[in-house]
Formats: C-alpha cells, sequence, structure tokens
C-alpha cells in the first residue's frame, strides 16, 4: 500500500524525524509571531481582517489576509509597534485541546479555514490572540526576540502581504539597513545621523536647478540676458566686450560660463550680474589671457565696476568677483562696463 510504513518480520519500524534546534526555534518563532501578527492588523485596520493564506519558514514569515487597500506607512508602524510590545509583555504561550464546539464558543478562529474533527488544539496568548493552530510555538512570546516587517503588498484582489521576519533574522535586517546607511553616508560625504538633511539639501538643489533649466529652455537655451556687447577699438586691435545678466545656481556655474567665454576667441572680456539662489547677487568679470599680457586685469575691472552698486570685491588676473550692495544699481553699472574698459585699455597703452 502506498504510504504505508516498511515492516520488518517483527512488525512495523519505528521513524524518527530529527530537526536542528535552531531551525525548530526559528520555526516557533516566526509561528508564534504569525498569531500576534493577525491579532495586530485586526486591532489597526479592523476586524473584516482575516487570514487568506500563511508560510512559517524558519527564516521568515508570509501572512496574506483580507484588505482592501494598502497599508499607510503608520499604520505598519501601529502593527509593528503592536507585535513588538506583545513579544516584550512576554505572555504565556498556552496550548490546550478541547471540543471544537467549545472551543469556537471561547472565541477561537480558526486559521486556515480547515475542516477539524470533534476535539481541536488551541494556541492562546493571553489578552492577544485565541486560535485553532496544529504547528510549533514558543513557550513565551518573549522567546521571539524582534519582530520586523520587511515588506507589504497586494496579491489579488482584495487580499494583501505582509512579509516580516523575528529574532536572528530580524537583527539580521536591523544589520543589513545599518550597513545600507553608511554606506549612503559614505556616497555623500556626511555622518549616518546627517543623511536626511544632505538629501533634502541635494533635492532642493535638484530643484532649483531643474527651474534654471527651464528658464534656460524659455530663453533659447543661452540663459545670458545681454546689457551690453560691443567691440572696443583699441591700438592693438578691437577688443570684444560683454555685459550680461545671468541666472545660476552657484559661482561655480558662472566660472564655468567665464571658462568658456575666455577660451572662445582672442581678446575678449565679460562682466557678469549673476543672481544667484536665495536672492544673492554678484558681479564677475573675465579676461582672456592674450590680454593680460597688454595689462588688463579682471580684478581692476571688477573693483570699479562693483563700486557703482555699493560693493567691493578682487581676484586674480582671469577672473575676479564682488559683492553688490545695491542690486538696483546694477544695470546702471553694467552700462558703464564699456567705459571703465576704455580707460583701462589706455592706461594700458
Amino acid at each position: 500500500m502506498a504510504g504505508a510504513l516498511p515492516k520488518s518480520a517483527e512488525g512495523p519500524l519505528a521513524v524518527r524525524a530529527r530537526i536542528p534546534e535552531s531551525v525548530r526555534h526559528d520555526t516557533e518563532r516566526n509561528h508564534t509571531a504569525t498569531h500576534l501578527l493577525h491579532a495586530a492588523l485586526r486591532g489597526v485596520l479592523g476586524e473584516h481582517v482575516v487570514q487568506r493564506g500563511s508560510l512559517v519558514a524558519p527564516d521568515r514569515l508570509r501572512f496574506d489576509f483580507a484588505h482592501t487597500a494598502p497599508m499607510t506607512a503608520g499604520e505598519k508602524e501601529e502593527v509593528e509597534r503592536r507585535v513588538n510590545d506583545g513579544i516584550w509583555a512576554d505572555h504565556p504561550v498556552r496550548i490546550s485541546q478541547m471540543a471544537y464546539a467549545d472551543a469556537t464558543a471561547k472565541g477561537a478562529m480558526a486559521l486556515f479555514g480547515e475542516k477539524y474533527g470533534d476535539v481541536v488544539r488551541l494556541v492562546e496568548v493571553p489578552g492577544v490572540s485565541l486560535e485553532l493552530c496544529g504547528g510549533t510555538h514558543c513557550r513565551h512570546t518573549g522567546e521571539i526576540g524582534l519582530f520586523r516587517i520587511v515588506a507589504e503588498t497586494g496579491v489579488a484582489a482584495g487580499v494583501r502581504r505582509i512579509e516580516a521576519v523575528t529574532g536572528p533574522g530580524a537583527f539580521e535586517s536591523l544589520q543589513r539597513s545599518e550597513r545600507r546607511l553608511e554606506e549612503l553616508a559614505g556616497m555623500l560625504k556626511v555622518k549616518p545621523e546627517n543623511v536626511e538633511s544632505r538629501l533634502n539639501q541635494l533635492l532642493e538643489e535638484k530643484q532649483t536647478l531643474e527651474g534654471l533649466l527651464e528658464e534656460l529652455r524659455k530663453g533659447g537655451g543661452g540663459g545670458e540676458d545681454i546689457v551690453v556687447q560691443e567691440m572696443l577699438e583699441n591700438a592693438g586691435g578691437a577688443v570684444e566686450f560683454k555685459a550680461i545678466r545671468l541666472k545660476a545656481r552657484d559661482s561655480d556655474d558662472v566660472r564655468a560660463w567665464g571658462d568658456g567665454y575666455r577660451d572662445g576667441g582672442p581678446r575678449r572680456v565679460a562682466l557678469v550680474a549673476a543672481e544667484l539662489p536665495e536672492d544673492k547677487h554678484s558681479f564677475f568679470t573675465f579676461v582672456s589671457d592674450d590680454l593680460i599680457n597688454l595689462g588688463i586685469r579682471a580684478d581692476a575691472l571688477v573693483r570699479e565696476v562693483a563700486a557703482l552698486a555699493g560693493g567691493k570685491g578682487g581676484g586674480r588676473a582671469h577672473m575676479a568677483q564682488a559683492g553688490i550692495g545695491n542690486p538696483g544699481a546694477v544695470e546702471e553699472a553694467l552700462e558703464a562696463g564699456p567705459g571703465i574698459l576704455r580707460k583701462l585699455l589706455a592706461a594700458a597703452s
């Protein structure tokens, strides 16, 4: 007969199943935690929650339940808190056998929707859970140690699924999260406790940059508001002068623009009134290398221009920067640029 125990001449052979103690205990933790989870879900989401499927393994548990919407972050946190409170309360886990009618009259839930005999096994966590169940369980809920939800998803219409870990598995999950946080902190070059603030800063910078890019697109891609553009005659040849307003993410963006302008041709000078985030304004001046050799310096130009707008500054021969004390005078200062440059050119001749 298929499935019958093998027999010897003396009768049926005895068979003993051996399960490693650690595997047994991990399975117990996940199984008892499933009962606590079921109770917590009913307490947080409502009594419409009933089991639709379950997996209890040594390394994890999976619980499918009736519910129509994804759980919110707050609901998941509350369920997780309730399960852990039940663990840390170290409730006894009481297992008994009684008549099916008596068990259901006592309020026991049939976890798996199975058909039961006249006598059933009742698993009770006093004040928390009362269910019919034939599986292995902890003696006290404190043996579970720790419970952690790792996923909550939908598996069918009106059915949600929670995957969770307990005990050593929960501890390892926390360690993985901590290692990942440290890796992210390293990538961001901050301490782990500063990751959130740094990410918020990056998101703000991204939003600012996207706004600037949108303005650049609307402006035809150049992003330059040209105030003055002239060719200034000089004994050594014409000098190209450009005075512009430029919106930028930061000073580095303005310097990048200036480097590109300087490298774009000989005998070039640019005066930039930069509008930076948080309503900050600065002047920048850029001078091509061939004019530096003739004695024209960016720092000399920026000092005279900035003085017209209540600011001061300095820098190097090829690039200089100055603050703006009176933003209302920026236009006047930009328009004065050609005259100031002519004076510097004359002095250098």
